[in-house]
């Protein structure tokens, strides 16, 4: 039989949102901070707040003016994603394949420090491993776009910087996979306007597996048509990472339920760089 598979994912998706009070600085003029009554219950965000927060913080395009007006006063939002998945097989490389897993769980917090400067921390308990996923500080300026300082995606191609959220399927597609960088600690500027953006990354290595060394990423966008009815995107990025240790490129297909990979180049041993383009 061929290589191909038949995949059937099935995925359940649950989006947990708690928010908390800020402290004195919010409450009602002429209140003392000691009389104050605190709330019996921890009240949560209205649903489309929740949904809106939880769209902006896959995407990691959340700002401190955001997330102040989405969470009401509040000063940090509790968040947690976890999906299901199944699938089965055919091919005589798949016998014994089909199964279930967890396909995310993850856990976080985000909320913000002052009116420009916001944070993020999440972490992923996925495969009964766990794993630092973005952790990082933003803050916006007039002029310059933001700056983050922390464990974030790459500045790289749109689907890679793509959440999971917004993919429209379950995984990215098999270049992304095989080709793209994950989290990187780096420090990263994003400039852009309603017609083009221009995001730049310095990074180190991947604080998870020590995968790579150090490098450099530019990310460019252009929308030469903004309509109500749709967006013409065009964009381009270059990665250059140093590397100086084995490499290898490989990748399931698309489902995280088997370990079987129908793409594998085995390992290039002593590799200096790595450059991507896309």
């Amino acid at each position: 039989m061929g290589l191909g598979a038949r995949l059937f994912p099935v995925a359940a998706l649950v989006l947990l949102g708690v928010s908390l009070p800020l402290g004195a600085q919010d409450q009602q003029p002429g209140s003392s901070g000691n009389n104050a009554e605190a709330p019996d219950v921890v009240n949560e965000l209205p649903e489309e707040n929740r949904q809106e927060i939880s769209e902006a913080l896959s995407e990691n395009t959340q700002d401190a003016v955001t997330l102040r007006r989405l969470l009401l006063g509040r000063s940090y939002h509790f968040f947690g994603r976890i999906e299901g998945e199944a699938a089965m097989y055919s091919g005589d490389r798949f016998d014994g394949e089909d199964g279930a897993d967890i396909r995310r769980l993850r856990l976080g917090i985000a909320g913000v420090l002052s009116d420009r400067v916001s944070y993020k921390a999440e972490i992923d308990l996925t495969d009964k491993t766990t794993s630092v996923s973005d952790v990082y500080v933003k803050v916006d300026t007039l002029r310059l776009g933001s700056l983050t300082v922390g464990n974030q995606r790459v500045a790289q191609n749109l689907s890679a910087m793509t959440g999971a959220l917004s993919q429209l399927f379950m995984e990215d597609p098999l270049p992304v996979t095989s080709f793209s960088l994950s989290r990187r600690l780096a420090i990263s500027q994003d400039i852009h306007s309603d017609r083009w953006a221009v995001h730049g990354s310095l990074f180190s290595r991947d604080p998870n597996n020590d995968a790579g060394k150090r490098g450099w990423s530019i990310r460019t966008v252009i929308n030469p048509a903004r309509k109500a009815d749709g967006i013409a995107h065009i964009g381009f990025s270059v990665v250059r990472e140093e590397m100086d240790r084995e490499g290898r490129y490989r990748t399931r297909p698309e489902s995280h339920v088997t370990d079987v990979r129908l793409v594998d180049t085995g390992p290039y041993n002593d590799l200096r760089y790595q450059n991507l383009f896309g």
